[in-house]
């Protein structure tokens, strides 16, 4: 597994923050930490769903 990516600003108006990690030979994975420091595990479609339509099936 890759070392995850340092945190970075995602959405300021909602507390989130990102980083990308990549288990091994399988898709990205992104994590996403909330202003209570809860993280949730996306995929990219996941994310791209945060990315573009605001809350996903995650419940961010």
């Amino acid at each position: 597994m890759a070392d995850p990516h340092d945190w970075h600003e995602f959405d300021a108006e909602c507390g989130y923050e990102v980083r990308q990690t990549t288990p091994g030979s399988e898709g990205n994975r992104w994590e996403v930490r909330d202003r209570s420091d809860r993280v949730v595990v996306l995929d990219d479609d996941e994310f791209e769903q945060l990315r573009a339509d605001g809350p996903n099936p995650r419940g961010l």
